[in-house]
């Protein structure tokens, strides 16, 4: 088995937890310390502290939960298409009632 044929190493919702968490503490905090010094206005600080939030949390989100997802359904859709493919039609036959 070559490297790139091993399965990605799985987090487990713990660790998921961890990294979101740790995330936005740390975005936050980041904000927090940023935006008093740039003297805008209180509106105008919330909505910048918004999109900082966001602009900072899904790059982690998408690299450790999105991404990881989306090729755990692409490996599942192929696992399923071969499956599809080696099913010997007389077995389903009788599967379905026909004999």
């Amino acid at each position: 088995m070559t490297a790139s044929s091993l399965p990605p190493k799985r987090r487990s919702p713990v660790q998921l937890l961890l990294i979101v968490a740790l995330t936005i503490f740390v975005s936050e905090m980041l904000a927090m310390l940023l935006l008093p010094a740039l003297h805008l206005p209180a509106l105008i600080e919330t909505f910048v502290d918004a999109a900082l939030l966001i602009v900072l949390v899904f790059p982690v989100l998408y690299f450790a939960m999105f991404r990881p997802m989306m090729r755990q359904l692409d490996e599942s859709g192929r696992a399923q298409e071969a499956l599809r493919h080696r099913t010997n039609p007389a077995l389903v036959l009788v599967g379905k009632g026909v004999s």
